[in-house]
């Protein structure tokens, strides 16, 4: 994960503090924005989530064009980081997550908060799949896609 921190610093991304750990400025949207956080709803979903001002609904094609966006520009990019991770260390609820990011230190905080495997592969391990895409480059438009302001995340049930 060094060079995590390396890529951060020579992209002028980050830099270290006195205590050596890696400062970032995330930029406009910085810490969480809870009001910019969307599940998509559809025939799962519409009945089974409690919706209202923290569990916003999407529609499935606001999705889908911003899938297509972010998939689109993370083709354009010279570099691409990624890393495989899972959530809760009990085999039986584990959940294996894909984590895509446009910028190394990004990546880093997912290699920091998520489980990693250990000896074996996390393509192997028999659980459902979550992939996260943080390309902050990528911005919804609210008037098309339905969100509040350019920046978002989206839930999605695993079955799209």
């Amino acid at each position: 994960m060094a060079s995590l921190i390396q890529d951060s610093i020579k992209n002028g991304q980050g830099a270290l503090t006195d205590s050596g750990a890696l400062a970032i400025q995330t930029g406009k949207f910085t810490g969480r924005s809870p009001k910019d956080r969307y599940i998509v709803k559809d025939d799962i979903t519409a009945t089974s989530v409690d919706w209202g001002d923290i569990n916003i609904p999407i529609s499935i094609e606001s999705y889908d064009d911003l899938e297509n966006k972010i998939k689109a520009f993370a083709q354009s990019c010279s570099e691409v980081y990624l890393t495989d991770a899972y959530a809760c260390a009990s085999r039986k609820y584990r959940i294996n997550i894909e984590v895509y990011t446009q910028f190394p230190w990004q990546n880093l905080f997912a290699y920091n908060m998520f489980l990693r495997p250990d000896g074996e592969s996390i393509k192997e391990l028999e659980t459902d799949q979550w992939t996260i895409y943080a390309f902050p480059s990528v911005l919804a438009n609210p008037k098309e896609h339905g969100t509040r302001q350019e920046n978002f995340s989206i839930i999605i049930p695993f079955t799209l």
